[in-house]
């Protein structure tokens, strides 16, 4: 039954196109339910693992019951399950699917190349998505409503929140290309400051005596 299933818990889409769940509602109601929807039980009820947009879908049609297949299945992988259906969706929301990525990080004590791993993508792969929730807020905006490039945005991410908007303010056309070139300078100029400031630091005092006082 519908109403006894429960929303994924790690879900990290917050924002669903009603255009294309009404579009499936329709496909629904004329061919039925090509693809089961997966779930595992919790108690009474259920919680579902992936098939959201299926789900929403039937319920809009005011369906009282749904085809599932039943799985017992831990929370790690609950997560990754639903962050996996979710790197195949072209619609999804970068910053959400970053935030899930994250989430999943910090709640089952994972570091980037263990969660890699466990998506089937690179360590580096990872590094980009989680790179996307140290935007700046104005940036995050930009990436949503398409007017950030989002390779662009994972390489101005590794750069301080004020230069971020600098950039994109005054280069609001600048390449991917041209973004990795400014932001390696920009690491190479800060190693040099912070070397340079290590090297003052940690000079020897001239204690030559001063024979002009």
């Amino acid at each position: 039954e519908i109403n006894k299933i429960k929303p994924n818990p790690y879900q990290t889409r917050k924002i669903f196109d009603e255009e294309s769940i009404n579009e499936l509602a329709e496909s629904i109601a004329e061919v039925g339910l090509l693809q089961p929807i997966v779930v595992r039980k919790k108690g009474e009820e259920f919680q579902l693992i992936v098939g959201e947009r299926r789900l929403r879908a039937c319920q809009k049609l005011g369906l009282e019951q749904i085809t599932a297949n039943i799985t017992e299945m831990p929370d790690v992988d609950m997560a990754k399950a639903v962050i996996i259906e979710n790197l195949h969706r072209e619609d999804i929301n970068p910053l959400e699917q970053a935030e899930g990525i994250v989430r999943m990080m910090e709640e089952f004590g994972l570091n980037q190349k263990e969660v890699g791993e466990q998506l089937g993508i690179t360590q580096a792969k990872v590094a980009q998505w989680v790179a996307l929730t140290r935007l700046d807020d104005k940036m995050k905006e930009k990436l949503l409503d398409g007017s950030l490039n989002k390779s662009v945005a994972r390489m101005i991410a590794q750069l301080p929140r004020e230069i971020q908007y600098g950039i994109i303010n005054n280069k609001p056309n600048i390449s991917a290309q041209k973004t990795q070139i400014f932001v390696n300078h920009y690491k190479e100029f800060m190693k040099l400051k912070e070397k340079l400031a290590n090297s003052i630091l940690n000079e020897e005092p001239d204690n030559t005596p001063n024979y002009h006082n």
